[in-house]
């Protein structure tokens, strides 16, 4: 066990960790955790998940066809399971093309102590043992959202552009911050 790494039985599905956090597949125990963390976050990057039901279906066909469906879901917990936010991961079919979007939520109260840099880095590493198509994955956030700018940079994205006027937040669209990274030799690169 590689030092920092948290005792995970990643051949059992229960999901891999280092650090102060563990990338994990969701369970349909996280959709309270899930509709709650997505309610807060305005949307959270899961539009289907207005409700506890509607976080609850999401779940059923996640865990049903968990390689088919175009989004992918980590859970991201402590050492304890316990649920401290979760990432997506959109292939953006077709999933020949080498391109996916990734989305980042941690609980605010857990903010500020490497969780998203941690499941950040996780789940690029997913994404390059499991997505060989992925050549490049983009992020995005607020101009002025300092701490997401420092987990991009940190993990080895590079901000590309300004997108004016993108996302609706606050009552008013706001411009974003498009954040790539690039594999070097698509899957198998370790990127943190």
């Amino acid at each position: 066990m590689a030092h920092g790494m948290v005792g995970i039985d990643e051949a059992a599905g229960a999901g891999v960790g280092v650090g102060p956090c563990v990338l994990r597949p969701p369970r349909m125990e996280d959709c309270w955790a899930l509709y709650e963390g997505v309610r807060t976050l305005g949307g959270g990057g899961l539009p289907q998940v207005q409700s506890v039901d509607g976080a609850r279906q999401l779940l059923v066909e996640l865990t049903a066809a968990p390689r088919s469906y175009q989004v992918v879901l980590w859970i991201v917990t402590d050492a304890s399971d316990a649920y401290r936010g979760h990432v997506i991961l959109d292939r953006n079919a077709p999933p020949n093309h080498g391109h996916a979007s990734i989305g980042l939520w941690i609980d605010q109260a857990w903010q500020r102590r490497g969780f998203g840099t941690c499941a950040l880095g996780l789940a690029l590493r997913e994404i390059a043992v499991r997505d060989r198509f992925v050549r490049r994955v983009d992020g995005i956030c607020r101009p002025d959202h300092v701490v997401m700018r420092r987990v991009f940079a940190a993990c080895g994205f590079r901000a590309v552009a300004v997108l004016p006027a993108q996302h609706l937040f606050g009552g008013r669209y706001v411009d974003m911050e498009l954040w790539q990274y690039l594999y070097r030799d698509g899957a198998g690169v370790d990127p943190v």
